[in-house]
C-alpha cells in the first residue's frame, strides 16, 4: 500500500549528516574489539593444509550428515 510519500530524502538527509558528523564511524568502531596486532614474530612458518589437517572437520560433517538422516 503507497501513500505516495518518499522517505527516500528524508533519510537520505539524516543518513549523510550522520555521516558528517562521525557517528556512523564511531558506532562502526564501538563494535570492533580493542584487540592490537602482535608485533612479535613467532617463527611460525605457513605450510599448505593436508587432508589430515581436516579430518576431524570431515568426521563432524559426516557424523552431522549421518545424525540428520
Amino acid at each position: 500500500q503507497s501513500t505516495g510519500v518518499s522517505y527516500t530524502k528524508l533519510f537520505d538527509f539524516t543518513i549523510q549528516h550522520l555521516r558528517q558528523a562521525g557517528i556512523i564511524q564511531f558506532k562502526h568502531r564501538e563494535l570492533l574489539p580493542d584487540a592490537k596486532i602482535c608485533p612479535l614474530d613467532l617463527g611460525s612458518k605457513e605450510r599448505r593444509l593436508r587432508n589430515s589437517d581436516l579430518a576431524m572437520t570431515y568426521q563432524i560433517v559426516g557424523g552431522g550428515l549421518i545424525i540428520s538422516s
